[in-house]
């Protein structure tokens, strides 16, 4: 499922159509009024062994990851 293209301008339905294939994404994952939590896990070492990442789309299809440090500070890599 793709989200639609960005309009130029504000366009209401567009909107609706997109927040709506998001909510389908989730559904089944996650439900409404929960949090949502993308985890990373560390060994004894504080080696991380594994982790849940959030990428998002561009509109002209490059993906990124996105990530937060310490302090809170959002970053993105390109994928």
């Amino acid at each position: 499922m793709y989200l639609p293209n960005p309009t130029p301008e504000y366009n209401r339905a567009a909107l609706s159509q997109a927040f709506r294939i998001i909510a389908q994404g989730f559904t089944g994952v996650y439900s409404r009024g929960q949090d949502v939590e993308l985890l990373r896990n560390y060994d004894e070492s504080g080696t991380e062994i594994s982790r849940q990442r959030l990428i998002l789309q561009s509109p002209n299809g490059s993906k990124f990851e996105i990530t937060v440090d310490n302090s809170g500070t959002l970053s993105t890599t390109a994928l």
